[in-house]
């Protein structure tokens, strides 16, 4: 899997998709893995949820991911500083 940029629950979605495809998950797997209940994973995966902090960094160990954070190259900040 590649490093991906997030800007939005979509985002989030289509990044969890594709670990999940690359590990040979399934939805029920990634649920127990979790600690979620039946089917949510899939909503979250199929965007019909928005997910928050913590099914975000449930997701993430459950798949094995971690989230770097950084400041936007667009943001004030980064250009005061060049």
């Amino acid at each position: 899997m590649t490093e991906r940029m997030i800007r939005s629950p979509m985002d989030w979605a289509a990044a969890f998709r594709a670990r999940k495809v690359d590990l040979g998950l399934s939805d029920d797997e990634i649920d127990r893995r979790a600690g979620m209940p039946d089917g949510y994973c899939n909503k979250i995966l199929n965007a019909k949820k928005k997910p928050g902090a913590v099914k975000i960094e449930q997701l993430c160990r459950a798949l094995d991911l971690e989230v770097a954070l950084r400041p936007a190259p667009d943001c004030e900040e980064t250009k005061s500083r060049t």
